[in-house]
């Protein structure tokens, strides 16, 4: 169980005024977990305005980071300028004990303060021998996992001040990593002990012990001198004596979320709107069950700098802008935390993309347990602080004129008077002769996309079936057959069948839409005979070529035939005249058709053309010499032998 803040701050001003307690109270809780920002922003102040108010309680509070001390002395010149700079404070008023330096020895604190420049008189100073009583005082002793000394010979120091100058004393440390500055000290020495054949261990499941046949590798060598120069078990007996509470600290992000974003986010506007975003940020860090408080630091200092580069961008309506910014806040929160938690981040090398889908999650049985909309800027930002305003505002300004267009087809769309006759036993036959006016009126204007027309044939069948007079399919339909023919649209003639076991309801159908069918199947396929008008000898025939088999893909297999419509005449007088680049480009069209294994079950067809096209490519003559074209006409040659192959297999 976790306390709050303010559970604890109630718990610790009790100690401090209690002299019942008297042990150490102990402060648990792993690495930016917010234990030091706790003690720094919330303790300290409560504890100086307690005492303020209860003058005859009267304590000094002292904070002493024990970060890379080496020895006592050490820690006694930092507890003795702590006290200093409380002198200072009463004398001059907060702040002004802040001009002695702790982390230097006390006789150059003074002379680089210069006690003139103050008007104090030595004798006013705090004496030796009073320090070392240090009565009435409040230790609070932090980073106690990296000081460099003993762990064990620094708690008997602690408890020495506890136990016989009535001290209070509070520790805050992450306790799994205490002992292993002291541990990672002398490896190689501790190491050939560890190896010493008549050193024998209890494996944890007691069946065998090391001997001079055991190998062991590298995660037993480093339990085993753990489990040798571990000092866990006398470490707990002193803490036993000297800790009287332990209290486990998880940092309260709600509370201190405000407090963090004033302290760190330098743009007004950026702060405004972060404050605004509290719980979706916080709901983040709650799904993951990290309570990290310097994750926190780190994305919202991230965010400070990315969200002012956005609030840059004009662009209306504002939403568009909003959407970005909400997407940029959940993928820079998710990924501080991916990082932080040691992972790897996602990897953009392999991608041109600069913004999209993503998937963090390492393990290959969850890939998308993890997905989330990422953008490669922040990325680069979070690992490397690079930061190119321009290109970022570039790719979120086209991201959104792409998101507005979409919207404005869907609303579009949605307007359309043909929706509101997909529940039409709902409405009024008033209502439904209207809409179908309306419809007509829709079609003229050519407004529907032809994946309507389907269903709008069936649903005007289904009206005359129930009796709705003065429906004339023709009207509606030659009015779709003008859509067709002066529109191109991504739609195939598959698009305007349908499937039913009801035969007379497709042979009705059928006799409805045929027109528009047939205007369909006429330009799949004029395009699937343009391929051949393609192979012109001019700049871009290469290009010409590969976008119609692009586009044309589906066409080809469908009506399983491709190099049918190619003539080898016309293929090899291109090949002659033609750039290194554009036969690449005929390569690559190729590829793109005849791009799987089974083609003997689509182009029989193409056989003859295929055979013809080979039998005339003479490499040689049609490469004039040239190194890199006769290259390309090689590749060439062995995807049509291969395409030929595979065509007539099981013939």
């Amino acid at each position: 169980m976790y306390l709050s803040d303010e559970q604890i701050t109630t718990l610790l001003i009790e100690y401090a005024t209690d002299d019942r307690y008297q042990q150490a109270v102990l402060i648990d809780g792993d690495w930016g977990s917010g234990k030091t920002y706790y003690i720094q922003e919330t303790l300290l102040p409560r504890l100086k305005d307690y005492f303020e108010a209860n003058p005859d309680l009267k304590r000094s509070v002292f904070y002493i980071s024990l970060y890379g001390k080496e020895n006592f002395s050490q820690i006694m010149d930092e507890i003795y300028a702590a006290s200093l700079e409380d002198y200072f404070d009463e004398k001059f008023g907060d702040g002004k004990g802040e001009k002695i330096h702790r982390g230097m020895n006390f006789a150059v604190k003074l002379l680089s303060t210069g006690l003139k420049y103050f008007n104090i008189d030595t004798a006013d100073l705090p004496k030796p021998s009073e320090f070392k009583k240090l009565k009435n005082a409040v230790l609070i002793f932090d980073d106690l996992e990296r000081c460099n000394i003993d762990v064990n010979q620094l708690f008997g120091f602690i408890n020495s001040l506890v136990e016989h100058n009535s001290i209070k004393v509070i520790i805050v440390a992450n306790q799994i990593e205490i002992g292993k500055v002291k541990m990672l000290q002398d490896l190689p020495q501790k190491y050939s002990i560890v190896l010493n054949n008549w050193l024998k261990f209890l494996p944890e499941n007691n069946s065998a012990t090391k001997n001079n046949d055991t190998v062991i590798d590298k995660e037993e060598l480093l339990k085993y001198t753990e489990q040798i120069f571990s000092e866990d078990v006398l470490y707990e007996k002193v803490k036993e004596k000297l800790i009287g509470l332990t209290i486990y600290y998880r940092a309260d992000l709600k509370k201190i979320y405000n407090s963090i974003i004033t302290k760190y986010v330098v743009n007004q506007s950026v702060r405004e709107y972060l404050n605004s975003q509290k719980q979706i940020i916080l709901t983040i860090f709650e799904n993951k069950q990290h309570y990290n408080i310097r994750t926190l630091i780190f994305a919202i200092m991230a965010l400070d700098k990315l969200l002012e580069v956005v609030d840059k961008i004009d662009f209306q309506p504002q939403k568009y802008i909003d959407i970005q910014k909400k997407q940029i806040i959940n993928y820079v929160v998710e990924l501080s935390i991916h990082l932080k938690m040691g992972n790897k981040p996602y990897s953009w090398n392999n991608s041109t993309a600069q913004s999209g889908m993503v998937n963090l999650n390492s393990d290959p049985r969850n890939l998308w347990g993890n997905s989330i909309y990422g953008y490669k800027f922040v990325d680069e930002y979070l690992l490397n602080r690079f930061l190119m305003e321009t290109n970022i505002q570039s790719l979120l300004l086209s991201l959104m004129i792409e998101q507005k267009s979409i919207d404005e087809h869907k609303a579009f769309e949605n307007a359309l008077k043909y929706n509101l006759l997909y529940s039409w036993w709902e409405l009024e036959d008033s209502e439904i002769e209207q809409l179908l006016k309306d419809i007509l009126q829709e079609l003229s204007e050519l407004k529907y996309h032809p994946r309507y027309f389907k269903n709008m044939i069936i649903t005007l069948m289904q009206l005359k079936t129930y009796g709705f007079s003065g429906i004339d399919y023709k009207q509606y339909v030659d009015l779709m057959k003008l859509r067709l023919e002066q529109k191109e649209d991504e739609f195939k003639s598959e698009g305007l069948h349908v499937l039913s076991d009801d035969k007379a309801f497709v042979a009705e159908y059928m006799k409805i839409a045929q027109p528009l069918i047939l205007v369909m199947e006429n330009k799949e396929r004029e395009a699937k005979e343009a391929i051949n008008e393609s192979l012109q000898i001019d700049k871009s025939w290469g290009d010409v070529f590969y976008k119609k088999c692009c586009d044309n893909r589906q066409n080809y297999l469908s009506d399983k035939k491709f190099f049918f419509y190619l003539e080898p005449e016309k293929i090899i007088r291109c090949i002659k005249d033609s750039s290194v680049k554009d036969l690449y480009s005929l390569l690559n069209g190729i590829n793109e058709v005849y791009n799987f294994s089974n083609l003997n079950d689509f182009f029989k067809a193409d056989i003859e053309h295929i055979t013809e096209t080979i039998e005339k490519l003479d490499i040689e003559q049609l490469s004039e010499g040239k190194i890199t074209k006769k290259i390309v006409l090689t590749k060439l040659r062995d995807k049509l032998q291969e395409s030929l192959k595979l065509i007539e297999k099981n013939i």
